[in-house]
C-alpha cells in the first residue's frame, strides 16, 4: 500500500452511507501521505466534505451545475398519492399500460424480494422485464444492463443498487414504487433518465400516511428548485411531519428536565430521612424517668412519717 500514488473514491457519498468510513480511513492510513486523491460524488453531503478535508491537502473542487441538491432540469417530476400497497400495484399496472412500445422504464423498489416478485409477475404477463439488485450475481447484473441497452428488456425492476453509476441514455421513465429512505437517493434515481440531452419523466408513489412523510419537506425543496408543481397534499404532509417532530422534541426536553430534577428530589428526601433519624436518636438518649420533685413526693407517700 505504501507504493500507491493515486487513489480514486468513486461515489464517495454512497460509500459513507453504506458504513465504509472506517475502512476508508484505514486505507488512507496505510497509503503514503503525498498520494494524489480524487473523490467523485453526485451530491456533496457533510460526511463527504469532512472526509475530503481530513485526507486531502488544499483540494480543488470541480462541480457541474450547483452544489445545492437538485434533480436534473430535463426531467418532469410527478408525485402520485396512494393509500396502501394494493393501490400501488394497481397504479403500477396503469403506468405500464400507458407506456409506448419504444419506452424504457426503471421501477425502483425498497426490497430485493419485491423486485423479484414484480419482475416475475410482469414476465408472466408478457412484459420484457428483469430484476436488478444486490442479490444478483455480477454476471447477471451485467447481462440485465446489456439487455436493457439493447432493447431486449424494456422494464427494469431495481433496488438502489441501480440508482448510481448506471448510464443507459434512452431510459424514458423512472417509477418510484417505493420512495427512498433519503432525499439524496431520490435525486440519484431521477438522474437515471433525462440523460445526454434527452428528456424524461419521474413518477413517485407516496403513501399519505407513514414513513413517506419523513422526506416530504426535502422533496418540496427539490421540486421547487426544478420548477415543478408542488401539490397541497404534499405540503400538508410536510407540515404534519414537522409538527410531530416538534412534539417529539418537546417531550424529550421535558423528559430530560425531569431526569435533572429527580436527583435533587432524591437528595432532599434523603436529608429529610436523616433529620428524622437524628430526632429519634435524641429521643432515645433522653431518660424517660420522672422529674426530681415528683420522685420525692412519691417516696414520702410510700413511707409516711410519724
Amino acid at each position: 500500500m505504501e507504493s500507491v500514488t493515486y487513489v480514486v473514491l468513486d461515489e464517495a457519498d454512497r460509500m459513507l452511507e453504506m458504513g465504509f468510513e472506517t475502512q476508508i480511513r484505514k486505507v488512507f492510513l496505510d497509503i503514503r501521505p503525498d498520494c494524489h486523491t480524487v473523490m467523485t460524488s453526485a451530491t456533496w453531503p457533510q460526511g463527504v466534505r469532512r472526509l475530503a478535508s481530513n485526507y486531502m491537502s488544499d483540494p480543488v473542487t470541480v462541480f457541474i451545475g450547483t452544489l445545492d441538491l437538485a434533480a436534473v432540469p430535463s426531467v418532469r417530476q410527478l408525485i402520485w398519492f396512494v393509500d396502501d400497497e394494493a393501490e400501488k400495484r394497481r397504479v403500477l399496472d396503469e403506468f405500464l399500460g400507458s407506456l409506448d412500445p419504444d419506452d424504457k422504464a426503471v421501477i425502483f423498489v425498497g426490497k430485493r424480494t419485491l423486485a423479484d416478485d414484480i419482475a416475475s409477475d410482469l414476465a408472466l404477463e408478457g412484459h420484457a422485464a428483469r430484476a436488478l439488485h444486490s442479490g444478483n450475481a455480477q454476471d447477471d447484473r451485467v447481462q440485465a444492463l446489456k439487455e436493457l441497452r439493447a432493447g431486449e428488456v424494456r422494464i427494469l425492476i431495481a433496488t438502489d443498487v441501480a440508482s448510481r453509476g448506471i448510464d443507459v441514455a434512452d431510459i424514458t421513465h423512472i417509477f418510484n414504487f417505493d420512495l427512498p429512505r433519503n432525499i439524496e437517493e431520490y435525486v440519484h434515481r431521477v438522474g437515471r433518465t433525462g440523460r445526454a440531452g434527452r428528456t424524461g419523466t419521474a413518477i413517485s408513489l407516496m403513501e399519505k400516511k407513514g414513513d413517506d412523510e419523513k422526506i416530504a419537506a426535502e422533496l418540496i425543496k427539490i421540486l421547487e428548485r426544478g420548477e415543478q408543481k408542488v401539490s397541497q397534499v404534499l405540503r400538508e404532509m410536510a407540515k404534519r411531519h414537522e409538527s410531530l417532530k416538534e412534539e417529539r422534541r418537546r417531550r424529550q426536553k421535558n423528559h430530560s428536565s425531569a431526569k435533572i430534577q429527580a436527583p435533587e428530589h432524591k437528595e432532599a428526601s434523603k436529608t429529610d430521612q436523616e433529620q428524622q433519624q437524628q430526632r429519634l436518636q435524641i429521643a432515645v438518649q433522653e431518660p424517660a424517668g420522672l422529674c426530681p420533685d415528683a420522685s420525692s413526693d412519691l417516696g414520702s407517700a410510700g413511707h409516711p412519717s410519724g
